[in-house]
């Protein structure tokens, strides 16, 4: 099969533009805080520029920031700074060229509630994916934690329900390398885990809870499990409180798996924020950020402040690197990933505020030293949105992809060179409460899964999550271009050339055009068409995959209002 790919024209800034102060929009305001009721969320204003954010059922709870900044202010940091500027309307976002990609396949009847995406995996090795996460009981009201599992034909089948506790599925790993995985299901005060009772069967038995709140109340966060301090056991970072606290959840804590007691132990602590600002912490990310070996973890506040931690010897930890963004708010939102291919894990720290959601790439420069190397800005959510981050090798090219899942409107990147990115595939009005991308049918691409709840006008509430499976047309690649139109019609050299079996091909449209591209062999026996029909201004790069013909010489024509131009490229195999 013949893939194609398309890539829209987006600007790209990469100069101070206009903005200004405002203050906060009601009535956005008050249509955000209709949308989470309809999603179980009550908001509570703890005073005029502070607003609480809960959600009783999956343990979920948040405190945002209503002081909207100066985005004058912003811009000009971006600019002092020569910070590339990634903006992008939803709404002039042309989805035509993303028709197919993914389209609907099968429902599971469970829910991770909002910013945890969904867990799923082969537990039990049999070839068919299990989803965990939450269900809710219509006749008893009760929720519980359940597997479903998913055959590759889409057929969904109940396999196990948990003692009942709303406990959304959070990370498959095995704690004590012993061969059998286990299931963390995140709950607010505590993290439930299950194991396999052998190699074979899904994770029924329980294998431990550890408490992580000493207080009354608890925050929901993203937490990670790995090994931190290179001592070959799991550690786990989390959000919590002492037992003499008063405050719910203020510090961060590394807990380490003991084998001896069969649980986690806390082994190190910090204060990130006063806990007078308990909710300040949206969540951790965690990996080697600036390849020295030692692993670090990620954490960002609601004032606009990051910081990185790293491992310095066996249960020892610091805060090796603290940044400060002028004028930013919620920056509750993080995840990480060499995007751009360059051999540097980058992370990415986002923010809500009313003028839509904003994230800050930063990369590595030297040990324990990191500066802002790209922006995004996406018109799309608002202050209490609730965003989901992630990068996954979603078109499985070996490449990781920046995922944003932003006021109901899903955005993936491409890292395009080193430090810059665009975008790749949108998805417009999809909704969704946290999604992540696996192989459900073994066709060797990533479908997603989305989570979903709403609550009706009779108070029900209804948790599920959507799968949408990959076509097999989900392999765009968009370069970045400058912010200015091209001037005239214009078909490039394809890169690379020769080529095995997959080129690019470029080609520049200053005004509407009907536009036709198309490859022949040396006798003019048409070969494929590439693109047929009316395009828009600006600078488009199509992938093409030549897969299926012999090595030879090929042409490629380009016809655009009468403007006829071909070149040579030969396939080398």
């Amino acid at each position: 099969m013949k893939r194609i790919i398309l890539i829209p024209f987006i600007m790209f800034i990469l100069f101070m533009s206009g903005g200004k102060s405002v203050g906060v929009n009601q009535l956005k305001l008050y249509k955000e805080i209709e949308h989470l009721k309809q999603q179980g969320v009550t908001a509570r204003f703890i005073d005029n520029e502070t607003v609480e954010l809960k959600q009783d059922w999956s343990g979920f709870q948040r405190i945002k920031s209503l002081k909207e900044p100066d985005e004058v202010a912003i811009r000009a940091w971006i600019a002092a700074d020569s910070i590339p500027l990634l903006e992008i309307d939803p709404a002039l976002i042309d989805t035509n060229l993303y028709t197919g990609w993914y389209n609907y396949w099968t429902t599971v009847s469970l829910s991770n509630g909002i910013s945890v995406p969904p867990l799923a995996g082969d537990v039990d090795h049999n070839g068919r994916m299990e989803v965990y996460g939450i269900y809710k009981d219509t006749t008893s009201y009760d929720f519980e934690s359940r597997i479903y599992e998913v055959d590759t034909s889409g057929l969904v089948t109940f396999r196990y329900k948990y003692t009942p506790r709303r406990s959304g599925g959070m990370q498959i790993t095995d704690i004590d390398n012993n061969g059998l995985q286990e299931v963390f299901f995140l709950y607010s005060d505590s993290t439930i885990i299950n194991e396999q009772v052998n190699y074979n069967s899904l994770p029924t038995k329980k294998k431990l809870v550890y408490a992580k709140y000493q207080s009354a109340g608890a925050i929901l966060t993203n937490e990670k499990v790995t090994e931190l301090d290179n001592d070959s056991l799991v550690d786990f970072i989390y959000r919590g409180s002492p037992p003499d606290s008063i405050f719910a959840g203020y510090m961060t804590f590394v807990a380490e798996y003991d084998p001896v007691i069969q649980n986690f132990k806390p082994v190190w602590s910090t204060i990130l924020w006063p806990p007078n600002h308990e909710a300040a912490i949206g969540g951790y990310d965690v990996g080697d950020y600036d390849g020295d070996g030692w692993m670090n973890f990620l954490a960002s506040g609601m004032g606009g402040q990051v910081w990185v931690g790293e491992a310095i010897g066996d249960n020892q930890y610091t805060i090796s690197w603290k940044d400060s963004l002028p004028g930013f708010i919620n920056l509750l939102y993080q995840t990480s990933g060499d995007v751009d291919d360059d051999g540097k894990r980058e992370f990415f720290v986002g923010a809500t505020m009313g003028s839509g959601n904003w994230t800050i790439v930063y990369e590595a420069d030297s040990n324990d030293n990191y500066s802002p190397k790209f922006a995004f800005h996406l018109l799309s959510g608002g202050s209490l949105d609730e965003p989901v981050y992630l990068t996954n090798d979603v078109d499985g090219d070996g490449k990781l992809e920046l995922v944003i899942l932003s006021g109901g409107q899903l955005y993936i990147f491409k890292g395009t060179s080193d430090n810059y990115y665009s975008l790749w595939y949108f998805q417009r009005n999809i909704g969704g409460d946290g999604i992540q991308f696996y192989d459900f049918n073994g066709d060797g691409r990533k479908d997603f899964i989305i989570s979903r709840n709403y609550v009706n006008g009779q108070g029900f509430l209804g948790l599920y999550a959507e799968i949408y499976k990959a076509s097999g047309t989900t392999d765009v690649v968009i370069e970045p271009t400058s912010n200015r139109f091209p001037t005239s019609f214009q078909l490039f050299q394809n890169f690379p050339n020769p080529f095995n079996p997959v080129t690019m091909i470029r080609f520049d449209i200053p005004q509407d055009a009907i536009i036709d591209l198309s490859v022949y062999d040396l006798l003019g026996k048409k070969i494929a068409t590439l693109l047929h029909g009316e395009k828009q201004p600006g600078r488009y790069t199509l992938r093409w995959d030549g897969s299926g013909l012999p090595s030879g010489i090929y042409i490629y024509r380009f016809n655009a209002n009468g403007t006829t131009n071909t070149k040579k490229m030969i396939l080398m195999k």
